[in-house]
């Protein structure tokens, strides 16, 4: 069968029982391919080739470790059926860097390197204006406190985060807002987005998974605590899964044609009402929450869709 590369964060930090990578790496052994596991370190470029020292694993979630090394060696990254770009956040220099080595591989990496480095997940929502809140973008804190006045009620985020990390719901009255904006723009020399706040909140940040251009048919639902306004699992959200919305799906029909024309094999759409607040694409998660919640198998679904070549 084929080799399929995963470039991960290491593999003694991934979480046994949510990870979505690790879920995909199941359907892969599954079906008789060999896992190979990079980190962004291990990969290089000579000569105008991309090479990375990986592990052919073997993986057994129930016990502990839940991976074997069956071998460990330099690969060429050209000879793989396909790797899977699956290194989370922060999206920083190195991973740039990542995306660059990827690039001189001559085989197909899902998603494609030149596309994460251009395609923002946060950045990256002035394009569909229509469908976002209201959003302002800037290092300049004079703009982004116009941008709080007029709305009163904003949330601020770092462009490069996951997990809901460096998020601030914050509104017009909060004393804190000027050391808010100096931490978060590091005294005005990195670019923040604000979005007014949504209400709609209180029923959920709804993470739909579209692959292939196409919506599952569930989606993840994530409910802040009473003590975080983050719809995100990692800061205390709870999770359930619900069926996808007519108005989700119309706004996921809207999408796909873009998604498609650039090769977004997989993308994590996040909602809050009926606007798009994220759209992931570096490694969305969610696939073991709507398969535990749903008759769908989310990480089976994915790995059939990407039609991986035994050639």
């Amino acid at each position: 069968m084929a080799q399929v590369g995963l470039v991960l964060d290491p593999l003694d930090l991934l979480n046994v029982t949510k990870d979505s990578s690790l879920a995909i790496m199941e359907v892969l052994q599954k079906q008789g391919h060999t896992i190979i596991t990079f980190e962004t370190r291990d990969l290089y470029a000579l000569q105008g080739n991309a090479y990375g020292k990986g592990r052919a694993i073997r993986i057994n979630l129930s016990q502990q470790p839940y991976y074997e090394t069956v071998e460990e060696k330099v690969y060429d990254l050209s000879d793989l059926s396909l790797i899977l770009m699956r290194k989370d956040p922060p999206f920083d220099m190195a991973y740039v860097h990542a995306t660059h080595i990827l690039e001189a591989a001559k085989t197909r990496v899902s998603n494609p390197p030149r596309v994460l480095r251009w395609f923002n997940e946060k950045a990256s929502l002035p394009l569909f204006p229509k469908l976002i809140p209201p959003t302002c973008m800037s290092k300049n804190i004079s703009q982004l406190k116009a941008f709080l006045e007029q709305h009163k009620h904003v949330v601020f985020k770092p462009l490069n985060q996951m997990g809901g990390a460096g998020i601030f719901v914050v509104k017009l009255d909060d004393l804190n807002q000027n050391v808010i904006l100096e931490t978060l723009t590091q005294n005005q020399t990195t670019t923040i987005m604000a979005q007014a706040y949504l209400p709609e909140i209180k029923d959920g940040d709804h993470r739909i998974l579209i692959f292939f251009g196409v919506p599952l048919d569930y989606v993840l639902c994530r409910v802040p605590g009473k003590s975080d306004p983050r719809g995100n699992l990692a800061a205390g959200a709870k999770a359930k899964v619900l069926p996808l919305s007519d108005i989700q799906r119309k706004i996921c029909t809207e999408l796909a044609p873009f998604f498609l024309e650039h090769g977004l094999d997989l993308v994590g759409l996040d909602m809050i009402g009926s606007k798009v607040t994220e759209i992931n694409i570096t490694s969305p998660t969610g696939f073991r929450e709507i398969s535990q919640g749903s008759p769908i198998d989310a990480a089976e679904t994915f790995v059939t869709g990407l039609k991986i070549s035994t050639g």
